[in-house]
């Protein structure tokens, strides 16, 4: 009880045509940031965020990391671009708002997902949240 809800954002909204794009600003949590991480979720919602426990992870890696030039203040802003093509490739594209730091990467969707599942997945929605 008392405990706060952890929710992650729908940035390709489940239903949309693909090929399917979305881009949605972010902030730092903490003071004196280097870098975030971008984790990928998969949920069936339609709502612009959803808790953490309806959505699946699909992507959590080091090398998915946005590293800014130097350490940044809280609430820093940095913008996350998905795009989704017709054969199930998420292709993710992170850059601060206050620096020219970047970062890209890709998932391919096809080959981890059979047939059904990939389909579902193009109706669904791939959510990014940063931490």
């Amino acid at each position: 009880s008392g405990g706060t809800e952890t929710y992650v954002s729908n940035v390709i909204i489940r239903g949309q045509s693909t090929p399917a794009v979305g881009k949605e600003q972010f902030s730092t949590f903490h003071d004196d940031q280097e870098c975030v991480s971008i984790r990928i979720y998969s949920n069936r919602s339609q709502d612009d965020a959803v808790t953490l426990t309806d959505a699946t992870e699909i992507a959590n890696s080091n090398d998915n990391r946005l590293f800014f030039e130097k350490k940044v203040p809280k609430n820093t802003p940095l913008e996350i671009e998905m795009s989704m093509d017709d054969a199930g490739l998420i292709t993710v594209y992170g850059k601060s708002l206050v620096d020219s730091g970047s970062c890209q990467f890709q998932l391919h969707l096809r080959g981890t997902l059979d047939s059904d599942s990939l389909e579902e997945a193009r109706k669904q929605i791939a959510a990014g949240t940063v931490r």
